[in-house]
């Protein structure tokens, strides 16, 4: 149900989201901080940008830990919106004309949507604290709930835009220096671009802990009634993104895993077993262990059989071995025990060395 690797940048690919992620609402927080590369990966560069903005700030009374709560939403909003433009205008800015198009696309992914959306979220959070009492604050995530599963896409793609920086910074010089000139211009050389890419995956696992405190501290039941509404948009989120970066790892895995199949190309073969004459044409997939045997039906493989490997032994057939003339190259299957083998017939001398070679590997 959720967007592939491959469609994942279509502009439309998250129209009609809330009603997905209200299918996966959760009922209780196990999970919905562990998944997205764990509490603890860039979870210090996070506190240490917060931190920096809290120096700033008036300590909040103790008898009024609410009022805390609010503060903490507000500021450390202002602060990521801060540290979102700061990587557009110090890192994204400069470094185009050293990346291709290709390269900028996987490092910064979907980072200029995500300031668009916070660059609003923030001056809504702030309306609401500063001039409406904060009454209409629960509604403020609540609305932004569909807007904020851009997030699916940026942590889906993070591991890999880590990965292409430490490659592009290995292979090209001038990148890596530039790189280090724009950490000093952003934050005097504290936090790498390496280090604030994290950031954007910590901050949206951090809004349902957020509310979650300002819930427990809120004796009001109407405005206790909201806000629970506006935590359960926040938890559906938290679990939307971690179930989105779930399916695109294993999408990554099966594309891994189907690069390291042995393909032919052309998996044509004919068979006959020992005791007969008649070929028949069949496709054969080769594993470790076994071949499978299937007859081609339309666009679907009729599996006929499955030979277990470890039963059998290659022998060549060199006397088949004709020029110019098709479905003459073959090689033996025999069974160890004495039981009756198969022969395989391919079209070409270059086919039969291949398919020998891949048996050979495989036994």
């Amino acid at each position: 149900p959720f967007p592939t690797e491959e469609s994942v940048n279509d502009d439309d690919i998250y129209k009609g989201l809330p009603d997905l992620i209200d299918e996966t609402r959760v009922e209780d927080e196990e999970g919905l901080y562990d998944c997205v590369y764990g509490e603890d990966e860039g979870g210090e560069v996070y506190e240490d940008l917060m931190k920096a903005e809290e120096a700033h700030q008036p300590k909040c009374p103790e008898n009024d830990i609410r009022s805390c709560c609010l503060a903490e939403i507000k500021q450390t909003e202002e602060k990521y919106t801060e540290t979102l433009e700061s990587i557009e205008k110090y890192f994204m800015a400069p470094l185009k004309r050293f990346l291709t198009a290709a390269e900028f696309d996987s490092v910064f992914i979907n980072i200029p949507e995500l300031v668009k959306v916070h660059r609003n979220l923030v001056q809504e959070i702030h309306d609401s604290i500063v001039n409406k009492n904060d009454q209409n604050l629960y509604q403020v995530f609540i609305n932004y709930k569909e807007r904020l599963v851009i997030y699916g896409q940026y942590c889906s793609g993070v591991e890999l835009a880590i990965s292409s920086l430490d490659y592009i910074s290995k292979t090209k010089e001038d990148v890596k220096l530039k790189l280090e000139e724009c950490s000093k211009r952003a934050n005097n050389g504290k936090f790498t671009l390496r280090d604030l890419l994290v950031v954007p995956m910590q901050r949206v696992l951090k809004y349902h802990l957020l509310l979650q405190e300002l819930v427990k501290h809120t004796t009001d039941p109407m405005e206790k009634a909201n806000l629970k509404l506006a935590l359960d948009a926040m938890k559906d989120l938290a679990q939307y993104v971690n179930e989105v970066k779930r399916d695109n790892e294993t999408l990554r895995e099966i594309k891994q895993f189907q690069l390291s199949i042995e393909n032919l190309g052309d998996g044509e073969i004919r068979i006959t077993t020992l005791d007969k004459h008649t070929k028949q044409e069949r496709h054969i997939f080769l594993f470790d262990l076994a071949v499978i045997v299937c007859k081609r039906k339309g666009d679907n493989y009729e599996m006929k059989e499955i030979i277990d490997l470890q039963q059998y032994k290659i022998a060549n057939n060199p006397t088949t071995d004709k020029e110019n003339k098709k479905w003459s190259y073959g090689f033996y299957l025999i069974h160890i025990q004495g039981q009756n083998g198969l022969e395989f017939y391919c079209k070409t001398k270059d086919l039969k060395k291949k398919w020998l070679e891949q048996f050979e590997m495989a036994l």
